[in-house]
Order: structure tokens, then sequence, then C-alpha cells
């Protein structure tokens, strides 16, 4: 059995779930959305543990922020749940 992948597509910002091909450059037939899932998983993390990170020498934390709902209202294009 192969090991599953997840990955984010560049062009369409979704994350996908699947198993790639031998030389792991090509998504195998089955791959599936798991966009959503991926997000709240991730959220439900962040929200338990400090998560810091260094990226392009510059260290980054990730946390839980609660926004209003003028800010929503705002958010223009951006996912909304």
């Amino acid at each position: 059995m192969r090991e599953l992948t997840i990955g984010l597509s560049p062009i369409t910002n979704t994350i996908f779930a699947g198993t790639l091909n031998k030389r792991k450059t090509m998504w195998m037939p089955g791959k599936q959305d798991v966009t959503d899932q991926a997000v709240m998983a991730v959220a439900g993390y962040v929200k338990k543990e400090r998560i810091i990170y260094e990226r392009a020498g510059k260290t980054y934390e990730l946390k839980e922020v609660e926004v209003s709902e003028e800010l929503l209202a705002g958010a223009g294009n951006e996912k909304q749940k």
C-alpha cells in the first residue's frame, strides 16, 4: 500500500489527500479534497498547543484569535465558516 500524502495545490489553493506515483511527481487517481477537514484539524491543534516556527529567517507564532462580525463582513473573498 502506498503512503498517504497531503499537499496543497498552488493553482486552486486546495488541500488534497491521496497517493503519489512512484516518482512522487503526480497524484494517483482517487485524491480527495480535504481542505475543510485539514483547516479545522489545524485550528483544533493550534487551540491546544503553542506553535512557533521559522521561515525565511523570520519567526512566527500560530494562535487562535477571535474576530468581530464587522471584520468578517469586510473579509471580501476569504472563505468563511
